[in-house]
């Protein structure tokens, strides 16, 4: 799934997870990952915070000659634990809160 700049607010929760498993499953192409990491999700906090959460371990990827990332174990375990929270919260809401109009 490829994110799309004209959709309102940006991503979904099931293609964030998408995105999670596919690094975790080595093949995420080093410039999706940068796309998902470097573009905000205003209208999504929860997901925002996924976000930040995986662009926070930037000093614990690399980019294989082959142009997918690849991340040290414990980098590895805190995108699990972030796919098993987003999981668990997959009963909530798959879309986004569009954000409050000020008037």
């Amino acid at each position: 799934m490829n994110w799309n700049p004209f959709k309102p607010f940006g991503r979904e929760r099931t293609e964030v997870a998408d995105i999670l498993e596919r690094v975790l499953a080595g093949s995420m192409d080093c410039r999706e990952w940068d796309d998902f990491i470097s573009i905000p999700m205003k209208g999504a906090p929860e997901l925002d915070s996924v976000r930040s959460a995986c662009e926070a371990l930037a000093d614990q990827e690399k980019i294989e000659e082959s142009g997918i990332m690849s991340h040290s174990e414990s980098a590895r375990e805190r995108i699990r634990a972030l796919l098993s929270t987003l999981k668990e919260n997959s009963n909530r809401s798959l879309q986004p809160t569009p954000p409050s109009r000020r008037g």
